[in-house]
């Protein structure tokens, strides 16, 4: 019975080639965006998962308005007055983390003095 069911849909398939290709491509291109969506929101909901307090925990990031073109960006550094600012403005704020960018893409984690930590 089976046997008859794939023949069938094969000779369907065979008769109609641009309705075949067409539903094919569409399904292909319907899974591989459902794929992607769905390993874009893993990664952004992975974030911090290790932490037990990890609902407690927020990243602030630098917006950037582009002069030339109507483009914003986005930076993954502050500047630096910036965490001591976040501390004085907000009290409930209990520690800063504050990431600064180098001009060679070197990593530099301060204390709250502003001296290097770690590079």
């Amino acid at each position: 019975m089976f046997k008859n069911y794939f023949k069938t849909a094969f000779r369907s398939l065979i008769r109609n080639r641009n309705y075949t290709i067409i539903n094919i491509a569409g399904l292909a291109v319907g899974i591989a965006v459902c794929m992607m969506i769905f390993i874009i929101i893993q990664f952004h909901t992975s974030y911090d998962d290790f932490h037990k307090n990890k609902d407690r925990i927020y990243r602030v990031l630098t917006e950037y308005h582009h002069a030339d073109a109507a483009t914003v960006s986005y930076g993954k550094d502050i500047p630096f007055p910036m965490p001591t600012g976040l501390k004085t403005a907000f009290p409930q704020i209990e520690q800063v983390a504050p990431i600064f960018a180098s001009h060679d893409d070197k990593l530099l984690i301060t204390d709250d003095n502003g001296t290097t930590v770690k590079q």
